[in-house]
């Protein structure tokens, strides 16, 4: 993952499993959703719900942002996003298939790893 994070120019950041101040506001667009979007919703199909999703968006971003104080809809574009890097550069990233062996290793490349609760010849990514 580090290579593949220098090679495209970005800088992962784990953070901790369970704990959402730890993951910024990504983790509380989803509640702000749940709690202001679907609480009485009705719809007759996806396309419906598409439409209703749509409208809630744009009279959302019309509102002044709690932390940024400042209306969405009225922010310039952003910069477009930058393309992958060809698939030649990345091929030596590409994650491979690997079979367990009799003794519940993984046979690696440089070491193989052994994983006591894993079943034999099962296939793994």
């Amino acid at each position: 993952m580090a290579d593949f994070a220098a090679l495209v120019g970005f800088q992962p950041k784990a953070c901790r499993p369970w704990r959402a101040p730890t993951k910024g506001k990504v983790e509380r667009l989803i509640r702000y959703v749940r709690e202001n979007f679907w609480p009485g919703r009705r719809f007759t199909n996806l396309a419906d719900l598409y439409e209703q999703a749509q409208a809630w968006c744009a009279r959302a971003n019309r509102r002044v942002h709690g932390t940024t104080g400042v209306v969405p809809a009225e922010q310039p574009a952003r910069e477009p996003l930058q393309p992958v890097p060809e698939r030649q550069r990345l091929e030596h990233m590409l994650v491979e298939a690997r079979k367990v062996s009799r003794d519940r290793s993984f046979p690696g490349a440089v070491t193989d790893t052994a994983f006591p609760g894993i079943g034999r010849g099962r296939r793994w990514w």
